[in-house]
């Protein structure tokens, strides 16, 4: 708690009423300097009340003197005199003897003068806080000490944390990193199905797993260091049981660094659990459901760690470990603090009070810390509102209904009461209104008058208008290219060298095995024998499997059937991949005009019905730096579901979701509708490349953000509900 020097002020009914109060800190309260950032601080610790507090130099200076024999009013007066430039304001003081009251850590001679003296101060962090108190999800409720069972697993954290365990866990989430890697199309798969009804209880039952396992490693690692863990029980999370552990005592570390051991050592003991069901999951049986139980608890440890624990930006354990890297206590509150007031200066004109940071570098990084949490927070909850709308309707609709209440119609009402009753407004309450107003009719108008154009992107490839495939006309395997990607071929040139190892043995075999049937025949005409038809039947049969051998080995070299560009269907076609008969190797292009194919999901098909396309622009990948014009655009009347390419879908690292179980990757998860567009090129641009895959970019005719928003969330119900 940051206090500094104040002006004289005037003495406001409430200081009447704290001051002439005698009161002392508990007996059982604990006070240990801590430096940060070249300031200190000292730390307040109740060991019974398992509650902390923290202090900056100047206000445990006036709290030291807090003897129970002389009142409020006296104590404040003496250090006024002695250090005014060092003493608490009296609002200061007022707000530090409640937060002691809140916390227990304040001895007053009359403890119903205690909640007489404090209710006001209490009902107004009741109300800032309400529904994080009427929350269930909020809800601790503590079950037990867990002491004797840390103290018989104290052996455990000893070898957890240590350098051979780091060693191991490094090693171990290498392997669980590499096995995900290997099986990624599987993984990216699977993942679609991760909360359908029937994944739910397993899915639930990795979270509880996963997250005892966390809370374990967040105890050991605070009693490893010297800490106390006094608490474990239940965390309801959206109402659904959780287990959580107090590991609080780890502020009293010294070191920083311990502090950031404990604080992210659920999240080492998750990755590591992660890594080895990463393992487990490569090498089980796809649909066992060990296979299915280890995909789960994978998923949980790995998303939910990068995405909310190991996040600076949410008040998880990466915000602490932020917080003690960058030693800025109370990092979150001190950087809403620190952008209200630069919002209040910059907009309302409102004088400067206490300043939240304490130089110039802490000032920015609690800015950008606030910004970024804030956008953070908003792109994290819009994205998994689409999530949870596109696997639940009802549900859905419920968490954006929440999250419209919560950013619009709340923020307006703590906005009312502040501009009405703040007095922080004092002289400048019209200003504030005036500027107020202003934004907020701004913002109207932006939204609901002013025509913006709109932009749609679609993925997509190129096609050649005219072109020819290339496939291989014997098995084997595909050894190298022998013409390169937008390479001018004729007739008979090389494209290919396919390779068989077994076709020379098989070549020399019926070679052997026509040479002892002609030696057969001449034998039988030396004998006189009157009939050779059945040796010539087999000289005809091996003859044939020889010519057709041959024909197969000249095969191997893949040649150009007709002169054109040559395009290599390297998606398809792999080096060291073993081609079937048949399988595609690449196309024959003519040069001379080219179209892009675009996927539009059902989404953006009604616009580009409902408005014509003002403009189109084409970027290919590999080649971002050349804008191609699109002309002549049409729109299949037909929804389609097969993909023109595998390359757009997931599985060909592409956007477009595909169904886990389709052949080659081709069948969309969802049906969509087709985009062509002719491309037009000059001989300044380099030539394009059959196959090439891209983005369209579609201009529309400009239309208020109101109207582009109805109209996008009236064609999402649409293709939800069918209406």
């Amino acid at each position: 708690m940051s206090m500094s020097a104040q002006q004289p002020e005037p003495v406001s009914e409430g200081w009447r009423r704290i001051a002439g109060v005698r009161c002392a800190l508990n007996p059982t309260v604990r006070a240990e300097r801590r430096l940060i950032r070249g300031r200190r601080w000292r730390i307040l610790s109740d060991p019974f009340g398992d509650q902390y507090l923290r202090l900056t130099a100047q206000a445990w200076e006036f709290v030291a003197r807090l003897d129970g024999r002389r009142s409020v009013g006296e104590i404040w007066a003496e250090r006024q005199r002695i250090a005014p430039q060092q003493t608490p304001s009296r609002d200061e003081v007022a707000r530090l003897l409640a937060l002691l009251h809140q916390v227990n850590m304040l001895r007053l001679d009359d403890p119903a003068q205690g909640e007489l003296l404090f209710a006001r101060w209490r009902r107004k962090q009741q109300q800032k806080g309400g529904a994080r108190f009427m929350s269930l999800a909020a809800m601790r409720l503590p079950l037990l000490n867990p002491a004797r069972a840390l103290r018989a697993l104290e052996p455990l954290g000893r070898i957890l944390f240590s350098w051979p365990m780091a060693l191991l866990w490094a090693l171990v989430c290498l392997n669980g990193a590499r096995s995900v890697i290997e099986q990624v199309d599987l993984a990216v798969d699977q993942a679609q199905g991760a909360i359908a009804p029937g994944n739910l209880a397993l899915l639930y039952a990795a979270f509880f797993g996963v997250k005892l396992v966390h809370e374990l490693g967040h105890a050991l690692a605070c009693q490893r260091f010297g800490g106390e863990v006094k608490s474990v029980g239940v965390l309801l999370l959206a109402l659904a049981p959780m287990p959580f552990v107090d590991a609080t005592d780890s502020w009293r570390f010294d070191s920083r660094w311990q502090r950031i051991l404990v604080a992210s050592a659920g999240m080492l003991c998750e990755l590591f659990v992660g890594a080895l069901a990463a393992m487990l999951w490569a090498h089980s049986a796809p649909g066992s459901l060990i296979h299915a139980l280890a995909y789960n608890v994978m998923l949980v440890a790995t998303v939910t760690t990068l995405l909310f624990n190991a996040n600076p930006l949410m008040k998880f354990d990466g915000y602490f470990i932020l917080s003690d890297l960058l030693d800025i206590p109370n990092l979150y509150q001190r950087a809403q603090k620190q952008v209200y007031g630069l919002a209040e200066r910059l907009l309302f004109g409102v004088e400067a009070g206490e300043p939240v940071a304490h130089d110039a570098r802490e000032a920015w990084q609690l800015t950008l810390y606030g910004v970024a949490g804030a956008c953070y927070r908003v792109l994290l909850f819009v994205g998994l509102f689409f999530y949870v709308v596109n696997q639940y309707l009802i549900l859905g609709l419920l968490m954006g209904l929440s999250l419209a209440l919560a950013w619009t119609v709340m923020p307006l009402i703590k906005l009312l009461r502040y501009l009405r009753s703040s007095p922080r407004l004092q002289g400048r309450r019209m200003r504030a209104v005036t500027v107020s107003a202003g934004l907020i009719l701004g913002a109207a108008a932006v939204i609901g008058g002013a025509p913006v154009g709109q932009t749609l992107y679609a993925p997509g490839v190129v096609e050649a208008e005219r072109f020819a495939e290339t496939v291989t006309d014997s098995a084997g395997r595909l050894l190298a290219w022998r013409a390169q990607a937008g390479q001018r071929v004729a007739v008979g040139d090389e494209l290919a060298q396919l390779s068989d190892p077994k076709m020379a043995w098989e070549i020399e075999a019926a070679q052997a095995g026509l040479d002892q049937i002609e030696a057969l025949i001449a034998q039988a005409r030396a004998d006189g024998a009157a009939d050779l038809t059945p040796l010539r039947r087999q000289r005809q049969a091996v003859d044939e499997q020889l010519t057709e051998l041959q024909r197969r080995r000249q095969a191997m070299t893949i040649r150009a059937k007709q002169a054109g560009v040559w395009a290599p269907d390297r998606d398809s076609a792999e080096l060291g991949a073993w081609l079937p008969r048949g399988a595609r190797v690449g196309w024959i292009v003519d040069p001379s005009a080219f179209r892009f194919t675009a996927v539009i999901d059902q989404q953006q098909a009604p616009e580009l019905v409902e408005q014509p396309v003002s403009g189109a622009q084409v970027r290919l990948h590999g080649q971002a730096g050349i804008v191609l014009r699109a002309e002549e655009i049409t729109i299949s009347p037909q929804e389609m579901t097969q993909l023109p390419t595998a390359a757009l879908g997931w599985r060909g690292g592409g956007s477009v979701a595909v169904k886990p179980d389709s052949p080659g990757g081709v069948e969309a998860a969802a049906p969509f509708f087709l985009l062509r567009a002719a491309l037009q090129t000059d001989e300044s641009m380099p030539l394009l490349l059959h196959g090439r895959t891209g983005r369209a970019r579609l201009r529309l005719a400009s239309r208020t953000l109101a109207t582009q928003w109805e109209e996008s969330t009236r064609a999402f119900l649409q293709q939800r509900l069918r209406w």
